[in-house]
């Protein structure tokens, strides 16, 4: 069994405007792996004598800056649609997420 455990730390600003049928929302921010106490990944075959290999590797998405950005448009009394972008920049790796969410509280 391989066990990971780790502790990040994430700091980030937002800005939040608009009016009755438009708001807007903007997010930046940084986070970063504290500690990092994961086993190293072992690979062997069943029933082979050949030794299992173990490798350990960093992550990839410590030390990242964060981007949130996006749009609300109120579309009746109780429905929201929200357009969205999160963004994740680190040196090793990137992500990009969009959404798209239509909320109907009741």
């Amino acid at each position: 069994d391989r066990t990971v455990e780790g502790v990040t730390a994430e700091v980030a600003l937002r800005l939040e405007g608009g009016g009755p049928a438009f708001g807007f929302y903007a997010e930046g921010g940084y986070r970063d792996l504290i500690n990092d106490d994961a086993d190293p990944v072992t690979v062997g075959l069943a029933a082979n004598p050949a030794q299992a290999l173990s490798t350990a590797f960093d992550n990839p998405l410590s030390q990242q800056a964060m981007v949130n950005l996006g749009i609300t448009a109120r579309l009746g009394e109780r429905m929201n649609l929200d357009i969205g972008y999160r963004g994740r920049f680190a040196e090793a790796a990137d992500s990009h997420v969009g959404a798209i969410t239509l909320s109907l509280p009741f």
